[in-house]
């Protein structure tokens, strides 16, 4: 986690100890069961400067390292819509403990994950019926972009 909290200091490259602090206390979250009774954050992994939008910075490393802690259930950010995504977490199942969006666009809008983070999970498939998963139960979500993210 060190290395992913570097920033550059007077030609120097320094560690910023609350950056990685705010690191360890996010993949130990998302590497936990314990669900907080009174909110469910939802992990957001996005580049900490302006200057580097191209990404490189280890965000999709360090959800692809989860894996190896626990199940995880991945979904490409690039395909999904500005508003409704109905079928976005099609082939999720229960015992994945966490859900990773990978790469959101700019345009993407957080408000549309709300229910999904705050209430039961529902899964929808195209043919199947509905399914519901309790709050209690719901996976953690993580999402990785190369853009900061508009709560609206």
């Amino acid at each position: 986690m060190k290395h992913l909290s570097l920033e550059e200091s007077s030609g120097d490259w320094k560690p910023n100890l609350s950056q990685q602090d705010c690191l360890v206390s996010a993949v130990g979250y998302l590497c936990h069961n314990y669900q907080l009774p009174d909110k469910r954050p939802c992990v957001i992994f996005y580049d900490r400067t302006n200057a580097w939008k191209s990404g490189g910075n280890g965000k999709s490393l360090l959800c692809t390292a989860l894996q190896h802690v626990r199940p995880v259930h991945e979904i490409s950010g690039k395909h999904l819509k500005k508003g409704d995504n109905q079928f976005a977490w099609a082939g999720y199942t229960p015992e994945k403990r966490v859900v990773v969006i990978q790469d959101i666009k700019a345009e993407f809008q957080f408000y549309s994950l709300y229910n999904q983070i705050e209430d039961a999970f529902t899964v929808e498939e195209k043919g199947k019926n509905k399914v519901t998963i309790p709050r209690e139960m719901a996976p953690k979500i993580a999402i990785t972009t190369n853009h900061t993210v508009d709560n609206q």
